[in-house]
């Protein structure tokens, strides 16, 4: 049944419309799953949190501010670069091995190949071995070298096998097998003085970048003239950075080679004077010690190509890579950071809360009134306040108080006040009638409604019987149907 309730409530008078229906009950488990929560609008009035809460709102807003929006730049759409390097490599070495005249060469003898893709090789050291096609041997000259099957007999060596440096005639020549192939084997002498070029730290090697960022039509070029530490480079500063600024180990490093990262990084805004952004480069050593070498051979002649020159190159090898970014002022992006900017300062409210509901003192209270479970489907009630149009008096209607029930609080409210139906006389006063109700009887007073003033101002009624003694506008009262009905009887509403 649904029926128009008038309600008393610290003395004023309100309309609450109310239905009970019955339901078929879910499963609790059920019931845990399919619900929702809300938030419920707490304010705490306390000092030391509230100092507490605005301080993690002013470092989350500087945060974002600051250092997102100020230092980060992520106001700004980025474009990554997109580019390529040229190299250019001057200077000259010298070879002096004991008991030989000494050999000068210069960049063109010693940058090998002389053209590589985003990279260059600079010898440090090299090993020359003069050889012939097709001759038969098992091991090089000064043994660092071999046909790579060792051998006892004849046995182990099986005839026209491959190995790694040639094919196998079946023939052990203890301790390796021999082999058909360019003889005499590679000569590889390690810590040997031989063949050590000197004089490598003072080349000087020119790099020119060029660049584009096509989301914005940009195109830069660094190095047009060789600027020292911007586009002109000394082998020496190179290997100095490269070592984090601690003198490198040269002779290591020209006995086995090493590679080096070139690293030139654009960071270009281009809100700004564009044409002033110019990279900075980084160098470090990757190879992790295992330094780096190659072959290439040279036929003595090349017609026939039965003999040839191979040389084993160490060196060092430098790779230049190019990465970097530009930025430009976006609308939309700025937009992105103020509203995650605006997500972050949520935090500040989730530690005030969970500081409060764990920590604080005299948290049971905020617990008390943070949190409350509502039930739609016992319970749908609106509230909202009445304003009479005319005047008279209403009918009071007293509950058992033996069949009170309580509150969430434990305050009973016995006191029921009744209404017509809804219709037109739902704001008209009744002429009131004592009632008895058990061993409790109310004797209402002649009330005067006057215009303006709420009900429960204007309404004097004395409540009496069983040991009670209260006056219904400190408690209040709900109104309900005045058709002799219990619909309302112990539903009640506490005010204090």
């Amino acid at each position: 049944p649904s029926r128009r309730l008038l309600l008393f409530q610290g003395g004023e008078l309100s309309s609450r419309a109310s239905t009970d229906e019955g339901r078929m009950r879910c499963p609790k488990w059920l019931e845990g799953l399919l619900h929702y929560s809300s938030v419920r609008y707490v304010q705490v009035s306390d000092m030391r949190l509230g100092i507490l809460f605005r301080v993690m709102q002013l470092s989350i807003i500087g945060y974002v501010i600051g250092y997102s929006i100020v230092l980060q730049k992520s106001y700004q759409r980025i474009d990554p670069v997109k580019g390529t390097s040229t190299i250019k490599i001057k200077g000259s070495g010298y070879m002096n091995n004991t008991g030989s005249p000494i050999q000068v060469y210069d960049a063109q003898d010693i940058v090998m190949p002389p053209t590589m893709q985003g990279a260059f090789f600079v010898t440090t050291r090299f090993v020359e071995t003069y050889q012939t096609r097709d001759e038969l041997c098992s091991v090089s000259p000064d043994g660092s070298s071999n046909s790579g099957q060792k051998c006892t007999t004849d046995a182990d060596c099986t005839k026209d096998e491959t190995t790694f440096y040639g094919l196998m005639t079946g023939k052990c020549v203890a301790p390796y097998c021999e082999i058909q192939t360019w003889c005499p084997l590679e000569d590889d002498p390690s810590g040997s003085d031989l063949n050590k070029l000197h004089g490598i730290r003072n080349f000087s090697i020119f790099i020119r970048t060029n660049v584009q960022f096509p989301l914005f039509d940009i195109t830069l070029t660094s190095g047009k003239d060789p600027v020292p530490g911007l586009s002109l480079f000394r082998m020496s500063d190179m290997l100095a950075e490269a070592c984090d600024g601690v003198a490198c180990d040269f002779e290591e490093i020209r006995e086995n080679g090493a590679v080096l990262l070139a690293k030139a990084h654009y960071d270009c805004d281009e809100d700004s004077n564009v044409q002033d952004c110019f990279p900075t480069w980084d160098f470090s050593r990757i190879d992790e010690g295992d330094g780096f070498n190659y072959r290439m051979i040279q036929y003595v002649n090349p017609v026939n190509e039965t003999h040839r020159v191979m040389k084993k190159l160490y060196g060092i090898r430098v790779v230049v890579t190019i990465y970097g970014q530009a930025g430009q002022f976006f609308i939309v992006n700025l937009l992105v950071a103020l509203g995650a900017g605006l997500g972050l300062l949520s935090v500040a409210s989730i530690l005030a809360d969970f500081m409060l509901q764990n920590c604080w003192p005299k948290r049971e209270k905020f617990l008390h009134d943070k949190f409350c479970n509502v039930d739609l489907e016992v319970t749908a009630t609106s509230m909202t306040p009445i304003s009479l149009a005319s005047q008279g008096d209403y009918k009071l209607i007293m509950a058992n108080p033996l069949e009170a029930k309580y509150e969430p609080r434990g305050v009973p409210n016995p006191l029921l006040l009744a209404s017509g139906d809804d219709g037109e006389e739902e704001d008209k006063f009744v002429p009131p009638e004592p009632v008895q109700s058990n061993q409790l009887s109310v004797q209402p007073r002649k009330v005067s409604h006057i215009p303006g003033e709420s009900m429960g101002s204007s309404l004097d009624t004395k409540v009496t019987g069983a040991g009670i003694d209260f006056n219904p506008v400190s408690w209040g009262g709900v109104l309900g149907d005045d058709n002799g009905g219990d619909d309302d009887v112990g539903r009640r509403q506490s005010v204090n």
